[in-house]
């Protein structure tokens, strides 16, 4: 298969059931023909993660399986994919049926390429991290389309909703306390209390936050107490000196008649 050209190569796509994009180029055919028929493109093309998802494993499987008799291929549906009644039918269609089987019955993998759209060669995982906007599309499609929607995008869709569900859930749990941490540590601050603030149990890092927060709060308020003026400390308060002086007293001057005037009134 490595030797085909371009328009032998989409002729090989739309025998099994797909219309690949007129701008594809010859590369990006193999990949998609690789998905879909197991083959080794190895030789011509090198996979991003060696390790296989689920979907793709058993689609090797399956394209094995084809590679062989027709009986062989039945019955690794009939026996690995739970697909029956399909006996008539013929081996490609059995084929491209098994692949959507495939992805029917496994679960999203950030390894398995989208393999529909724009984005058809990303896989799921470089889809979520680089194209927000693309991921918020195809969810909102799959929930407002529901069945008339491609089965690839459902499955997609899923996968996506899941990545969300486990960023809300895993965020908060572990980035408490993770900013007053990093801040002690530059500080120099008590090495027991920022031990309890790296520790994995979420009640011991809340109770060291807290315990934490508390004993700043106090420093806080010492310096501004010891850097408020002592004027502004209360009227009450007198000034501390170092002692009584002759300076400490003053003669009152007595007051003195105005000329002119009479002592009488």
């Amino acid at each position: 298969m490595a030797g085909l050209k371009v328009d032998e190569l989409r002729a090989a796509l739309i025998q099994l059931g797909e219309t690949p994009p007129r701008g594809w180029t010859r590369a990006e055919l193999m990949v998609r023909l690789e998905e879909l028929t197991g083959e080794d493109m190895s030789k011509t093309m090198k996979t991003k993660h060696k390790n296989q998802s689920p979907a793709q494993a058993l689609t090797k499987k399956l394209n094995a399986a084809a590679a062989k008799r027709k009986a062989d291929l039945v019955e690794f549906c009939q026996t690995e994919l739970r697909m029956s009644n399909i006996d008539a039918w013929t081996k490609t269609r059995i084929q491209m049926e098994g692949v959507k089987k495939i992805l029917e019955i496994t679960e999203g993998d950030f390894r398995d390429l989208v393999s529909f759209g724009l984005h058809g060669l990303l896989t799921y995982g470089d889809l979520y991290e680089q194209e927000k906007g693309y991921c918020r599309w195809v969810v909102n499609t799959a929930r407002e389309r529901k069945e008339l929607s491609d089965f690839r995008l459902r499955r997609l869709a899923r996968w996506i909703e899941q990545q969300d569900e486990n960023e809300l859930q895993t965020t908060p749990q572990e980035t408490v306390g993770r900013p007053v941490l990093s801040l002690l540590q530059k500080s120099g601050y008590k090495e027991a209390q920022t031990t309890a603030l790296s520790s994995s149990n979420k009640d011991e890092r809340l109770d060291a936050l807290t315990a934490v927060i508390k004993e700043l709060s106090a420093e806080v308020q010492d310096l501004k107490d010891a850097r408020q003026p002592a004027r502004k400390k209360g009227k009450d308060v007198e000034p501390e000196t170092g002692g009584e002086t002759d300076a400490s007293f003053t003669m009152i001057p007595q007051k003195t008649k105005s000329p002119g005037r009479s002592s009488a009134a």
